[in-house]
């Protein structure tokens, strides 16, 4: 998905969840490229995270240790732990099977009414066709 319909989901979702549209922003990211994070983000933001491996303990010790920022973790936990995750949801499209519980309905109603779920099938189809 894109950027853009990815912030669609997210912004749906927490109006959802009953959070005020004016309390919250969303925002690019560039977690790979940590020295731009400051054209998005005033340096005084306060960033939330969730762990659940060592590319989350990566992420933490970038933007906490060498960029100085304040962040909070909301949770650590094992993978295992974890419960439902982006790829399984994917992998649900993928195979044809129910995935409509695994998501807030807005998100579900946004990625049915965009065809994204035809888009991700077929990229993933693709993707595997591509690793034999």
């Amino acid at each position: 998905m894109t950027y853009f319909e990815r912030m669609e989901c997210i912004r749906n979702a927490m109006i959802e969840a009953g959070v005020k549209q004016e309390e919250f922003d969303i925002v690019p990211f560039p977690i790979n490229f940590p020295n731009k994070i400051f054209n998005y983000v005033p340096l005084d933001a306060k960033f939330y995270m969730t762990i659940y491996d060592e590319w989350g303990e990566e992420k933490l010790k970038s933007l906490r240790d060498e960029l100085n920022l304040d962040v909070e973790v909301l949770w650590r936990v094992t993978l295992d732990k974890k419960g439902i995750s982006a790829s399984d949801v994917r992998k649900c499209i993928q195979k044809g099977t129910s995935w409509s519980e695994y998501v807030p309905k807005s998100v579900y109603e946004y990625i049915k009414k965009h065809n994204l779920d035809i888009r991700i099938k077929e990229f993933l189809d693709e993707e595997k066709e591509l690793s034999r």
